[in-house]
This record gives structure tokens, sequence and C-alpha cells, in this order.
């Protein structure tokens, strides 16, 4: 499972408890190993991705806070459903 969390959404702590329950408790060794978890400077709505509304708190921090969540859910995709082999960190 891919997690992905901001350091500004009011889930983060849910979402990091989840993430090292897999980890410690999944129902499978490789449940249990492929485990990813991304954390950036995001809130729970808009995901900092370009043209979207930027949360209050976050409107400062420009570009740095862009998301690169689309990127990150096509390799886990492809490494995990077409089996290709490059490396999900």
């Amino acid at each position: 499972m891919l997690h992905i969390e901001g350091w500004y959404d009011a889930f983060l702590f849910g979402g990091v408890r989840n993430f090292t329950g897999m980890v410690s408790s999944g129902g499978s060794a490789s449940a249990r190993r492929d485990q990813r978890i991304v954390i950036g400077p995001w809130d729970h709505l808009g995901w900092g991705r370009p043209n979207s509304s930027a949360a209050p708190m976050l409107k400062q921090i420009g570009p740095v806070g862009n998301s690169p969540i689309n990127e990150l859910m096509l390799a886990w995709w492809d490494h995990f459903l077409k089996r290709r082999r490059q490396r999900c960190q």
C-alpha cells in the first residue's frame, strides 16, 4: 500500500498509525513488506497540486508545496500491477 499524508492534514496521525500497523501486523509477509509512506507539505484538500487552491496556511510556501502524487501513484501501480521493476522507495 502507498500511504500519502500531509504534514498539515488533520488525519496525519491516523495515516501514520495505519502505515505502522500494516508494517507490524499486515496479514502476510508481502503485505508487511510492501508498505511505503510519503509525507509532504500538504493539507487534506488540494494536495498542493498545480492549479489547486492552496490551503490558507500553505499559500506562502509556493511551488515547493506542489505534490508529486500523480507520478508517485503511477510508479507504484507500474511496479505492483504491471510488474515493472523500478524501485518504489
